[in-house]
């Protein structure tokens, strides 16, 4: 955020995307296991969905929901307002729901996915 130059800021986007390993959390996880990240820039999403072998995801129990459409309403319902008001508090415009991807399993692939819940709130 701090880089004025157009140019190393693409690179520097494009190194952000490209770890072995990956740890982050989800704004929503179905009973089914569907896992949603919801991001305004998108810029953790190639990691999750292509780019890194080894993706951990971390994430607190009160963020299981019932249904994908739940988990939907989660993000755009409780995520977005709290990210919004957190990103405005930091001097920024404020945040924006953009782009939402929904990990549903990897499919015949040697990358691994972990799974963690941890018993206590974490973020939003």
């Amino acid at each position: 955020m701090n880089e004025k130059d157009k140019a190393i800021q693409k690179d520097l986007r494009k190194k952000s995307v490209l770890s072995e390993y990956f740890i982050v959390s989800a704004q929503a996880v179905t009973e089914s296991g569907q896992i949603l990240n919801s991001s305004a820039s998108g810029s953790q999403i190639p990691s999750i969905a292509y780019t890194s072998e080894h993706v951990i995801f971390v994430v607190s129990v009160n963020k299981i929901v019932p249904t994908l459409e739940d988990g939907i309403k989660r993000i755009r319902e409780h995520c977005f307002p709290l990210e919004d008001k957190r990103m405005k508090e930091h001097g920024s415009v404020g945040s924006s729901v953009s782009k939402i991807l929904i990990f549903e399993r990897e499919f015949e692939s040697k990358r691994k996915i972990e799974l963690i819940f941890v018993n206590e709130v974490l973020g939003f």
